[in-house]
């Protein structure tokens, strides 16, 4: 309980600097609300009873407080499920609620916007399923996670863009595990 007391605070502290930000027109040179969701979702057919899907999807809301630099609050919901014909089953569903500085590598009024990003966030993760036929007993396991990525933005209108995205959140925040939680998705952003 105190690991997500800690967190809440964290989270409250950050809260308060980004009011002080928005709030400190001085410092404000763009004031442009985003409000984005990607989606993806792949399938394997490991033979022809075994297969394996994820489901992704995601949504932001980010604030650019500078022409290129925006904070981003996201959400990230993965359903990834392993069927091996009397084997194993298991469901893997991650919820990661994060916080992210996106920097964008050109203007935000270019029609391609390549940006990268990096954040932090609670990833929260249950496990379920049955391995040689004996159900094994759901776990929930929570952390705190680092969250990496790049994409790019489309500008269709002045408001409107299609984006691509790359993210990754570290297990235990080790550089060397991105590939475990990688995902590639589609989406749009509206700018407000």
């Amino acid at each position: 309980m105190n690991y997500l007391k800690f967190v809440w605070n964290r989270i409250n502290l950050f809260l308060v600097f980004f009011i002080f930000i928005i709030r400190s027109t001085s410092l404000v040179q763009a004031g442009v609300f985003e409000l984005s969701g990607t989606f993806s979702y792949s399938q394997s057919k490991l033979s022809d009873i075994s297969f394996e899907w994820e489901r992704h999807w995601g949504a932001s809301l980010g604030y650019f407080f500078f022409e290129s630099s925006e904070i981003e609050f996201a959400l990230q919901d993965i359903l990834n499920r392993t069927m091996i014909s009397g084997i194993e089953d298991f469901t893997y569903h991650d919820q990661i609620s994060s916080v992210d500085w996106v920097q964008s590598l050109t203007s935000r009024r270019s029609i391609l916007q390549p940006y990268f990003k990096l954040g932090v966030g609670m990833l929260q993760r249950t496990v379920s399923g049955s391995f040689l036929g004996q159900d094994t007993t759901p776990e929930a396991y929570r952390a705190l996670t680092v969250v990496m990525g790049a994409g790019l933005r489309i500008m269709v209108l002045r408001t409107l863009s299609l984006r691509a995205e790359a993210t990754s959140y570290l297990d235990g925040g080790v550089l060397s595990t991105w590939q475990k939680n990688f995902s590639i998705s589609g989406g749009a952003s509206i700018r407000f």
